[in-house]
């Protein structure tokens, strides 16, 4: 069985220059449900940078995030075939896509959208898929709006300018058309990230929210609110600024109690809240076709030119330029995606 080149983290965790390496792994069989990818390229999330640190149990080659060739595929596989283009975000606890070669459960996958190119594609899984499901499945928000309601609604994305927000902030205004559409953001590069991401007013998450939703949106308050920083820090704002029936969702773990979530506002305007894990469902092994289901039609998307790419940066995969990217995102400057094209020798 041949071998092949990944970027893996040494047990232990630590500092990205000290713990990312080169290593050479042998080219695993598909199982079942299993396609068997040449990774054309990836990307990087901050769910990676965590793993590397130890903050959850994983495999030692992170990247969730890729986009490649089909080179085979296993025996209760369906729907796809060697040399096909597809994208895809991979599941906790296999080896990732900072490699050559990667396996997914072909439920997860979808084929690639046509009018994106390799990196761009490789950027769109984890954090569309974060956002499509708790706009959709937790918010219950319904795509295209066919009923006309979700226009008079509003949303609030909260540090807006990383890649969850920034798929967050097109899907709530392009795909599901909620008619204010509020990102935080508060330097000028990520105010003007956001506003191309579809953002109808960008407020600063540094200054008081309450008061600038009154002052520059013209309202009290907001229908859904959509935490990327802080969970428990926000929480007793996000409380403060929901409207009645209220939904609140965040993507942020905590190990504190959440005590905003229990205050007297809370219950009185009958607020819900949302956790919202996208790797959840390939840990657990529930409804993992849904996956498969929101990037066909996100591809759909992009190839009608609805959506467009969050991409900001992209080199070639090395170790090198996976440290730089590990250290851009811990220091939390990075805006939208960090994407590579992953070369026939990795250095």
């Amino acid at each position: 069985m041949a071998d092949f080149q990944a970027i893996h983290f040494r047990k232990g965790g630590g500092a990205a220059a000290e713990c990312l390496e080169l290593t050479t792994v042998s080219k695993p069989t598909p199982e079942a449900n299993d396609l068997l990818v040449r990774v054309k390229a990836c990307a990087v999330n901050p769910v990676d940078t965590k793993i590397r640190q130890g903050e959850f149990p994983a495999a030692d080659v992170t990247g969730f995030d890729a986009a490649g060739v089909v080179e085979a595929v296993g025996s209760s596989v369906q729907g796809f075939e060697s040399g096909q283009e597809v994208y895809f975000s991979g599941t906790l606890g296999r080896p990732g896509a900072t490699a050559q070669y990667t396996l997914i459960d072909h439920r997860l996958a979808a084929t690639k959208p046509k009018s994106l190119d390799w990196v761009h594609a490789a950027c769109v899984p984890l954090v569309t898929l974060t956002a499509w499901e708790l706009l959709e499945e937790h918010f219950g928000l319904v795509q295209g709006d066919p009923a006309g309601k979700q226009s008079g609604k509003s949303i609030i994305i909260i540090n807006g300018a990383g890649g969850v927000g920034s798929a967050a902030t097109q899907l709530a205004a392009k795909v599901f058309k909620l008619g204010k559409v509020i990102v935080t953001a508060s330097r000028p590069e990520t105010i003007k990230h956001a506003k191309r991401m579809g953002a109808t007013h960008v407020i600063s998450h540094r200054e008081d929210l309450k008061k600038q939703l009154k002052e520059k949106v013209g309202i009290d308050s907001v229908n859904y609110i959509f935490i990327c920083y802080d969970t428990n820090s926000y929480m007793p704002i996000a409380v403060d600024i929901a409207a009645p029936k209220g939904r609140i969702g965040s993507i942020v773990e905590t190990t504190e109690k959440l005590d905003g979530l229990h205050a007297m506002d809370a219950f009185m305007k009958q607020l819900s809240f949302h956790w919202e894990v996208m790797l959840s469902k390939g840990v657990l092994q529930y409804e993992l076709e849904s996956q498969g289901d929101i990037l066909t039609r996100a591809a759909k998307l992009y190839d009608e030119g609805t959506l467009i790419s969050f991409l900001t940066e992209s080199d070639v995969l090395s170790v090198n330029t996976l440290i730089k990217a590990h250290e851009k995102l811990e220091s939390g400057k990075a805006i939208g995606k960090i994407g590579f094209v992953v070369p026939d020798r990795i250095e």
